[in-house]
C-alpha cells in the first residue's frame, strides 16, 4: 500500500522567510547515550541584522563558543579560548570557500516531495516531513523528521537519529555590535591584509 500522504498535501514547498532583523534560539533535548569525547551541542542563539549575524554555541560542558560573520567576515572564537585566538576570515561573496550563512540551511531537504502528513507539535498545527521520504514508500524512514508551523512556515522541532531540537523565536532586540575584542582583532586583520597588498605590489 502506498503512503496516502501524497493525496493529502497542498503545502507550501519552501519554509518561511524571517525579516532581515530576527532572533531565535534552537534548544537541543537529551541524548539517548551522552557522546565520549566529544562536545555535544545544548543550546544555539542567533541573532540577525543587516547583514551581520552573531551565533552563540553552548555545550554540554558549560562552554561557549561564538561567531559574528559581518561584510563577508568570520570572526570566530572556539570555547573556552581567550579573546587572543579569535579568529578572522574573509569570504569571497562569489565564490566563497565555506558555505555563508542562512537561516535554516540545515533543512533544505523540507520540500514538498518529503512531506509525509498534517499533524501537530505541542498543540501547533504542523506539516510533518521526513528527509529520507522516498516516492511510493509504504512509510518514512523516521529518522530525520521536521515538523513545519502551518501558518508562518517557520520550524518548529526536528528529530534526528532520535535527538530532539526545537526552534523558538523571540522580538529582535539588537542593535548588533561587534564587542571590544571582537573590533580588535578586525582592525588587526584589515591592516594586515593591507600591508599584505602592498607588498605583493612591490615585488618585481
Amino acid at each position: 500500500m502506498v503512503c496516502p500522504c501524497a493525496a493529502q498535501t497542498t503545502e507550501p514547498t519552501a519554509l518561511g522567510v524571517l525579516p532581515d532583523s530576527a532572533s531565535w534560539t534552537v534548544k537541543y533535548g537529551d541524548r539517548k547515550v551522552a557522546p565520549t569525547g566529544e562536545l555535544h551541542i545544548v543550546e544555539i542563539q542567533i541573532s540577525k541584522s543587516g547583514g551581520t549575524r552573531h551565533t552563540v554555541t553552548t555545550y554540554g560542558n558549560g562552554l561557549r563558543g561564538e561567531v559574528w560573520f559581518t561584510n563577508y567576515t568570520f570572526l570566530t572564537r572556539k570555547p573556552g579560548e581567550p579573546d587572543a585566538q579569535i579568529r578572522v576570515m574573509d569570504v569571497d561573496p562569489i565564490h566563497p570557500v565555506i558555505p555563508l550563512p542562512t537561516d535554516f540551511e540545515d533543512l533544505a531537504w523540507v520540500v514538498r516531495s518529503t512531506f509525509v502528513k498534517k499533524g501537530e507539535w505541542k498543540g501547533r498545527a504542523a506539516n510533518v516531513y521526513d528527509r529520507d521520504m522516498k516516492p511510493g514508500a509504504e512509510t518514512p524512514p523516521g529518522n530525520c523528521v521536521a515538523w513545519i508551523d502551518s501558518e508562518t512556515r517557520l520550524p518548529l522541532a526536528v528529530r534526528e537519529d532520535g535527538v530532539e531540537r526545537s526552534y523558538h523565536f523571540t522580538p529582535f532586540s539588537g542593535p548588533l555590535e561587534l564587542p571590544a575584542a571582537f573590533l580588535v582583532k578586525l582592525d588587526e586583520f584589515k591592516k594586515q591584509v593591507a600591508a599584505d597588498a602592498i607588498r605583493r605590489r612591490r615585488i618585481p
